[in-house]
């Protein structure tokens, strides 16, 4: 990327950042190579700590009630939106981050398999601040800003990919899923067409999958299986961590009355297997779901066996111990895949209304503004589904039956009925405050929650 558009890029990010309009100096601008991680730590560490008690009432309302408010109910509690409004630091910072193509948050410590991931919370809350602040910049009309947020946070959330690890990829769905949420009521609002511009600017460049199950199962197999191997002779303690406080050690058991001979070329044995199991779940994943999920969920039964008979002779106890097990694991990540599509195909929907004054009524007319051939549905393997309900989008991914039944687990776009719910939010919303302006006493439990 040349330092010409990442002036370029940087200025779209950053145009919300002064509400009135006020360009960010170049000399502000940082060099492109350097890490994203240390911005995400800067943005971070920038939000705002409450001093006063009217300053912890209103962090305490931006961390649990505002994230389910559409953002005219500002319109009742206006300190809480100059309040966020005032965080450009923290934004600009986000910014920054996504310019940088490096992420590197240094989880790994030495030669130990076990990763430093205490930077995962404060990316989470990182996220949910930004969707706050986002929220208060969509109510003072700066729609630039707002996408220019969403940008960087889907920025964050995709760079997580590179600590190439299951706990981090999980914490970076659940990431997403917030911001698809939060981009849902964005888009039903109608956003303006430079707005729109910035999300399409990010969905371009950067690809579908954006988190590689793969790659993280190989790199997990590696890391344990060469530290199993490192000192033999202290393989009984490093399996002492691995079971800690379990009444049963099997592996131990069965390696404590062997010679050290024995207990290495056993061990060996055990590692050269363990990895693999854990290259058939990775090569496994990279198959069309519904091979995909007859493979995993044969190779979680024979784990659970394993598990049920650990002290069976020819029993690997390696494989109950350290493979994880992967149907929903590997669901779960299909579903952040496809939201992120779905995303993708709501962006390029609403560049065709920025286009053509309307909302397209298939997905073949989303086809037409896109650039690239649009994402199949990677639970189905053919087109999501797409309709116009009351004028408006509804897109849906075919998700397992216990996804549908999961209520926190987003698997529909619906801006028709996302429009509707965030009217009756704020009415809803609005009784409450009122009701509690009356009543100092009422009770935190009567404040508003998403239908």
């Amino acid at each position: 990327m040349s330092r010409q558009r990442d002036t370029w890029i940087h200025g779209i990010l950053a145009a919300g950042l002064f509400i009135t309009g006020t360009c960010v100096r170049a000399q502000e601008l940082r060099p492109a190579g350097d890490n994203a991680a240390l911005d995400y730590w800067k943005a971070s560490a920038l939000m705002r700590t409450p001093r006063t008690v009217e300053e912890l009432e209103i962090a305490q309302f931006v961390n649990t009630v505002i994230v389910e408010l559409p953002p005219r109910f500002f319109s009742v509690r206006p300190d809480i939106a100059q309040w966020l409004l005032g965080e450009r630091a923290v934004i600009a910072a986000l910014a920054d981050g996504a310019l940088k193509p490096n992420c590197d948050f240094a989880v790994r410590r030495g030669n130990s398999p076990f990763l430093n991931l205490e930077h995962l919370p404060y990316m989470s809350a990182l996220t949910q601040y930004g969707l706050a602040v986002a929220c208060a910049y969509e109510y003072a009309e700066n729609f630039q800003g707002v996408a220019g947020i969403y940008y960087s946070l889907l920025k964050l959330a995709h760079n997580l990919d590179q600590d190439n690890n299951l706990s981090s990829g999980l914490r970076a769905a659940e990431m997403l899923q917030m911001i698809v949420s939060d981009m849902e009521g964005f888009m039903s609002r109608d956003p303006s067409a430079p707005s729109v511009a910035i999300l399409v600017d990010f969905f371009r460049r950067v690809q579908s999958p954006v988190f590689h199950l793969g790659a993280y199962l190989n790199a997990e197999g590696g890391r344990f299986g060469r530290w199993l191997l490192e000192d033999p002779a202290q393989v009984e303690k490093k399996l002492a961590m691995l079971y800690g406080r379990a009444t049963r050690k099997p592996a131990i058991d069965k390696l404590v009355t062997l010679s050290p001979e024995r207990k290495e070329r056993r061990l060996q044995d055990w590692v050269m297997n363990y990895e693999a199991r854990m290259i058939r779940l990775a090569n496994a994943v990279e198959e069309p779901y519904s091979e995909a999920i007859t493979i995993l969920r044969q190779l979680d039964e024979e784990k659970n066996e394993m598990k049920d008979n650990e002290d069976a002779p020819g029993v690997n106890p390696l494989i109950p111990l350290l493979v994880p097990s992967m149907e929903k694991v590997y669901q779960r990540f299909k579903l952040a895949e496809a939201q992120f599509d779905m995303l993708y195909i709501l962006t390029m929907a609403a560049l065709f209304r920025s286009n053509n004054g309307r909302w397209p009524v298939s997905i073949s007319e989303v086809q037409g503004v896109s650039r690239a051939p649009l994402p199949d549905d990677p639970f189905a393997g053919k087109p999501f589904y797409f309709k116009l309900v009351h004028l408006r989008p509804r897109i849906i991914t075919r998700v397992p039956r216990w996804m549908a039944d999961e209520e926190k687990l987003v698997f529909s776009l619906n801006l028709a009925e996302r429009h509707r719910n965030d009217g009756n939010r704020y009415e809803e919303a609005l009784k409450i405050y009122q009701r509690s302006t009356l009543d100092p006493a009422m009770s935190d439990t009567q404040q508003p929650v998403r239908q």
